[in-house]
């Protein structure tokens, strides 16, 4: 659980570099992709995806989350261009949409140097040191 909270630290910081550094056209783009990132179980709703397409009941069985509050993640995950609904008889299959996440994560790679975000200024700066050593 904790490599994934790390991840949703990444995000958010990415999320204000974003806001920062990129253009309206892209930034729109990029900036929903990582607030669909930006949840716990939606990542958790990808990884399941990454292996094969699920229906929301099979999700929820997994997760051992509700049936309405998976198909609230699926929403998101679809308007944010990540995932694709495919109906199957009376069940709808979902699979994450390829290349999907190919432009938010060049935009995050750009955003990185060596492994440590490229700051804006020093206040976001700070607080990423005090995250890192926070989760040590």
């Amino acid at each position: 659980m904790t490599s994934i909270n790390a991840r949703v630290r990444i995000l958010v910081f990415a999320y204000i570099l974003i806001e920062r550094v990129m253009k309206k056209s892209k930034k729109h783009q990029v900036v929903k992709d990582f607030k669909a990132l930006s949840n716990n179980a939606r990542l958790e709703i990808l990884l399941l995806l990454r292996e094969k397409r699920l229906c929301v009941n099979a999700l929820a069985n997994r997760l051992d989350v509700s049936q309405p509050a998976v198909s609230q993640h699926l929403k998101v995950l679809e308007n944010a261009g990540l995932v694709k609904g495919n109906k199957i008889g009376n069940r709808v299959h979902y699979s994450l949409v390829p290349n999907s996440f190919e432009e938010s994560f060049s935009t995050l790679k750009k955003l990185m140097r060596g492994g440590e975000i490229i700051c804006a200024t020093k206040k976001i700066n700070a607080k990423i040191q005090r995250n890192a050593r926070l989760s040590r």
